[in-house]
């Protein structure tokens, strides 16, 4: 295993240079041209300072690119007949094999960003008229090494699922903002909103890393007690990842080579997403009297849509037809309990 680990390394050296250039790049040269402070008057005596972000939610942002990009580069090899046969037949378990590939997935995720994290603070320490209180970054290195582990292991699963790289994609994409409309629904429902903003925005997959990066923001400009700080920030998306890396590796004895690039017929996929979305739209929809027919009827187009995608055919059984009309009776049912 040892040996083909090195090998990954080798195979992906320039994927990791050209990442961790990119990055710093970016990174660097937007910190190293801005304005530190912003000043405007508030009447003819005062002058009031504002000191300016340090953009610390670019590099994070660019850090959960990579989290999806991250898995399509290292797994996307099942999902090709002719890649997944040569890989299967090397003398490795498969657990093995896809240790190797988490491992190599996340170092393709944590070393680029990782130097460009720290050129930045360099970047910055050195200007001249720092305003920036310096020692926040060192935790805050750490939350968002936290963050992408979780985040990589959440995105390796769902696109694992998936015999194709489009349909893998997907997978990540509309898992991402599942839980904030579950979360969004469930209140409704109850008529009680127990989640404020944060705490909603919490339950996007990457959504902790959005709070986070954002409290840490606020103190290293000095501005403490401004944050907004929950929970919910860090066991979402921990829970996630946990049962994620679990199933992506208990799965591997259900894997079979000769399912690349056919119908992608997980029970993580669309026989799930499609009906549950449709519910949750349709819920939101009719939660309000204006338009509700219309706007069923357009959702039902789009599962209508997304299910001859899935089944790449425009007739389906009517399994698929009996899916789309549960979720529509579900939709209608939970939006009488939200109105």
């Amino acid at each position: 295993m040892k040996k083909y680990f090195f090998y990954e390394l080798k195979k992906n050296l320039w994927t990791f240079v050209l990442l961790s250039v990119v990055l710093s790049l970016i990174y660097v040269a937007t910190i190293s041209t801005m304005n530190l402070t912003y000043s405007y008057p508030i009447d003819e005596y005062t002058l009031n300072v504002t000191i300016a972000s340090p953009q610390v939610s670019l590099l994070g942002g660019m850090m959960l690119s990579l989290c999806f990009l991250s898995p399509v580069i290292m797994f996307s090899f099942k999902m090709n007949k002719r890649g997944v046969d040569a890989f299967y037949a090397l003398p490795l378990k498969k657990e093995k094999l896809y240790f190797v590939k988490a491992m190599v997935g996340l170092l393709l995720v944590i070393l680029p960003f990782t130097i460009a994290y720290w050129l930045g603070f360099l970047t910055l320490l050195l200007r001249e008229g720092n305003p920036y209180q310096m020692i926040w970054y060192l935790p805050m290195y750490f939350g968002e090494l936290l963050f992408a582990v979780c985040l990589f292991g959440i995105n390796a699963f769902l696109f694992t699922r998936a015999n194709r790289v489009g349909d893998g994609v997907t997978f990540m994409l509309a898992y991402a903002v599942l839980g904030v409309l579950v979360v969004w629904v469930l209140q409704e429902i109850v008529d009680q909103y127990f989640f404020n903003y944060y705490q909603e925005q919490s339950f996007l997959t990457f959504g902790g890393q959005l709070v986070f990066e954002n409290n840490m923001e606020y103190l290293i400009r000095g501005y403490r007690g401004e944050g907004h700080w929950t929970v919910w920030m860090f066991v979402y998306p921990i829970a996630l990842a946990a049962v994620s890396y679990f199933l992506l590796f208990y799965n591997l004895r259900y894997e079979k080579g000769e399912n690349a690039e056919q119908i992608s017929n997980s029970w993580f996929g669309f026989r799930v997403l499609i009906p549950t979305y449709v519910a949750l739209l349709i819920a939101m929809a009719t939660s309000n009297s204006n338009g509700d027919l219309l706007a069923v009827c357009l959702i039902l187009v789009g599962g209508i849509t997304a299910t001859i995608v899935y089944q790449r055919k425009i007739k389906f059984s009517w399994r698929y037809w009996l899916m789309l009309g549960i979720g529509v009776g579900i939709g209608i049912l939970l939006g009488v309990f939200v109105g």
